[in-house]
């Protein structure tokens, strides 16, 4: 959910069949508060992080999410270039999580294609979501840009960079 006040929509979302509530951390000062009523009413929860939040911001709660999400562009539409730097905060959660035997899925959102793949899989990331730089292209029909996408996905993750 990328909007304000998470709190007002989620028992909605939940009722309607969700099974996992993702809210940005940004959008509201008690995060951990949205997690647990999230978990109330027996969905999985989970946290997303703009490019210009610190991993730091969800230290009191981190440990509540089941899934995180790191967007590796500014959100708000789509094509816009990888910002390199998330890298660095995708290895920082996977180590944390590593370190901290925490059970997150480590997502990403934002320019993962062919040229990022390599790198993000290699920094940690366990979920890629795929957009109109990875997958829906309008040029390309979808069996095809499926098919390319299995391919090279299946180079990264075989690559010695990923190793």
């Amino acid at each position: 959910l990328m909007l304000s006040e998470p709190m007002k929509y989620i028992e909605a979302y939940a009722r309607a069949g969700a099974d996992l509530i993702t809210v940005h951390a940004e959008a509201d000062d008690n995060c951990a508060e949205v997690l647990e009523a999230i978990h109330a009413l027996g969905v999985k929860a989970g946290v997303s992080i703009n490019p210009e939040t610190p991993v730091e911001t969800m230290k009191y709660y981190i440990h509540k999410a089941d899934k995180i999400t790191v967007m590796t562009v500014d959100p708000g539409y789509a094509g816009q270039p990888f910002i390199p730097e998330m890298t660095a905060k995708i290895a920082q959660l996977h180590q944390l999580k590593e370190s901290r035997s925490l059970n997150f899925l480590l997502e990403v959102d934002g320019s993962c294609n062919r040229n990022t793949y390599r790198e993000l899989l290699g920094a940690g990331a366990q979920v890629l979501v795929m957009g109109s730089s990875g997958l829906f292209r309008p040029d390309v029909p979808l069996a095809q840009a499926w098919d390319t996408l299995i391919q090279d996905l299946d180079e990264a993750s075989h690559s010695p960079a990923h190793a």
